[in-house]
């Protein structure tokens, strides 16, 4: 079976996407099947660092068992993201109908909208087209406040719409999202529900990780790591901090990312910097270890974004054995699954009140913590999230689709 893999981002980038589509190409070459990844040049956060020093990876690379494609793209790409998407968006029109047509086209949803079109244009050349909603668009970024709704927005979404009822698959990565895609009238026996899985290599022992000792509802160390942007309500986030550093005495939080957020939360950490810091991105490795040695991650949705994406930084936090805060709609998947494991405490979007005293709660339980309730976290994040079980299900997943044709 010949299968395309198109995504903007692919190892040497950084997102987890780009990382979880190495494993899932290399997984599916091993199968036996001929697999090609279309992508771009590295562009996204510290990977332009990387590609300064190693230089451009080739345009036509061949890597564990699969090909690697990386579209041609001018110079104004990478400085602006509207203008790299659309020409991300027409290289991928251009290869599709310039090469041999393949028997399944899979894309996921970065850019937004315009990759659902890609994936109907394949099927004009008679390809099954497989739609990995990693989130869902316009309907994210409204509920996030990033977008309104308007004309352009309604026929964003009836387009993307369309989409989703001409794909043969579409895959979300929550049963929260599969009731969006039902809003959509898509077809239930065309949406199956697969969530991301562990992208880190190296395992992460968890003696080997520093921690403070904690007196007494003293001390809280939170950590937040990946996009620093306006879906994760990050003000809210900060002002219950204030709100809770009036009952713990040493309350802080590390920010790990990037984001449209950035800006204001360095003027936060600058005005008080003994209880805010924020760092560039860092590897996905020392991300984790980073969480390991905090006593609290957090998971952090303005209201209504559950219902759109997922957030995979959770598998991170899992790994690195730490309890979670989470900040989403009671009912959602995500609430459910952190109560129902015991991994951390929950509190609803845009309630400081409330997130301040989960904190609280946290800081006076934490003495009671210890090694053994972190090997437990990790062992569920394993459980659930594991690579080994995922690759199989998506190998499966591909070979079902093409004898279904």
């Amino acid at each position: 079976m010949r299968i395309l893999l198109v995504h903007r981002h692919f190892e040497p980038d950084t997102p987890t996407y780009a990382r979880m589509l190495a494993h899932m190409a290399r997984a599916l070459a091993a199968a036996g099947h001929e697999v090609e990844v279309l992508t771009s040049q590295p562009s996204y956060h510290a990977s332009r660092a990387a590609r300064g020093e190693r230089g451009r990876p080739p345009r036509t690379e061949r890597v564990n068992g699969h090909l690697v494609r990386r579209a041609r793209m001018p110079g104004f790409a990478e400085r602006s993201k509207a203008l790299g998407s659309l020409a991300f968006f027409l290289a991928v029109v251009w290869h599709l109908f310039t090469r041999r047509p393949y028997d399944v086209v899979s894309v996921a949803t970065i850019p937004p909208v315009v990759m659902g079109l890609c994936g109907r244009l394949a099927q004009l050349r008679g390809s099954l087209f497989l739609y990995h909603c990693m989130d869902i668009h316009p309907e994210a970024a409204i509920a996030a406040g990033v977008l309104t709704d308007s004309p352009l927005t309604r026929l964003m979404r009836r387009i993307d719409a369309a989409s989703c009822r001409a794909a043969d698959l579409v895959v979300v990565l929550s049963a929260d999202m599969a009731r969006t895609m039902r809003a959509r009238h898509v077809r239930g026996d065309k949406v199956t529900v697969r969530n991301n899985f562990d992208v880190l290599d190296v395992p992460l022992e968890l003696d080997t990780v520093a921690r403070p000792v904690p007196a007494e509802g003293d001390r809280l160390q939170l950590v937040f790591a990946g996009n620093l942007g306006r879906f994760q309500q990050l003000d809210v986030l900060c002002d219950a901090i204030d709100r809770a550093s009036q009952d713990i005495p040493r309350l802080t939080i590390l920010f790990l990312g990037s984001g449209a957020m950035e800006g204001d939360l360095r003027q936060r950490a600058s005005r008080t910097p003994a209880r805010f810091e924020v760092r560039e991105p860092v590897s996905l490795a020392d991300a984790t270890a980073l969480c390991a040695a905090a006593d609290l991650a957090v998971v952090s949705l303005a209201g209504g974004v559950v219902h759109s994406c997922y957030p995979s930084k959770l598998i991170t936090y899992l790994r690195a054995g730490c309890r979670v805060l989470v900040v989403a709609e009671e009912g959602s998947e995500l609430v459910d699954f952190v109560r129902a494991n015991d991994l951390g405490t929950c509190a609803p979007p845009g309630d400081t009140d409330a997130l301040a005293k989960a904190m609280i709660e946290e800081a006076r339980a934490l003495p009671d913590r210890d090694e053994a309730d972190s090997a437990r976290i990790q062992a569920v994040g394993e459980a659930v999230f594991g690579r080994e079980r995922a690759l199989a299900w998506w190998v499966q997943t591909y070979e079902n689709l093409e004898h279904g044709r």
